[in-house]
């Protein structure tokens, strides 16, 4: 029995979302962009994380993610995760210039 639990729980593991980069990774303050995260795992219901904040998130396949955003009129870094239920995934940085 806890060989099968293992397993399970390995199995699990190997379908782990992951983000492998973001497209654009810097954008103009106080534009509009559509971010693509690209990654892999992704499912549809799945949500982009912008800055701690949830937002409208499309999915287009299981290695990218799309959202349309107005970039904040401050430059800075920006967090980006994105989550299923009560996962997250690793964390990655846009630049706002």
């Amino acid at each position: 029995m806890p060989q099968r639990s293992q397993r399970h729980r390995q199995e699990f593991q190997g379908q782990a979302m992951r983000i492998n980069s973001l497209s654009p990774s810097t954008g103009v303050q106080s534009t509009q962009i559509t971010l693509q995260v690209l990654g892999s795992n992704f499912r549809s219901g799945d949500v982009i994380v912008w800055n701690g904040s949830p937002v409208t998130t499309s999915f287009v396949s299981t290695a990218q993610l799309n959202a349309t955003l107005t970039l904040p009129a401050t430059p800075g870094a920006i967090p980006v995760m994105v989550r299923r239920g009560s996962v997250d995934t690793n964390q990655v940085t846009f630049t706002v210039t």
